[in-house]
């Protein structure tokens, strides 16, 4: 389990600073105080998810914000909203979702 944790971490490492397009599904299992979000290549019930510790910008769930992730939590991104999204070339419903 370590090992596994090591190596998401180093992959989720290079996320970090950067600006995801999430779709925002709702609060945070763990707290009402947070939500929770995928971008297009985090599948559910294998991957993390991505945590919003500040949604100031945040109007409604089931839709796509642009995402500044800035720190790492075990399997999951956490990071700030910063406006709607998506950023130019997410994924419609067609697309990979690739990582």
């Amino acid at each position: 389990m370590q090992a596994q944790l090591a190596n998401l971490y180093k992959k989720n490492q290079r996320f970090v600073g950067k600006t995801l397009s999430v779709f925002l599904e709702g609060y945070h299992s763990e707290s009402s105080y947070l939500f929770q979000g995928r971008d297009p290549g985090q599948t559910p019930e294998v991957d993390g998810v991505v945590i919003l510790n500040d949604f100031e910008v945040v109007e409604s769930l089931h839709t796509v914000y642009n995402v500044q992730t800035t720190s790492i939590s075990d399997y999951d991104l956490i990071g700030t909203a910063i406006c709607k999204g998506p950023l130019p070339g997410f994924p419609d419903s067609t697309g990979s979702g690739k990582r």
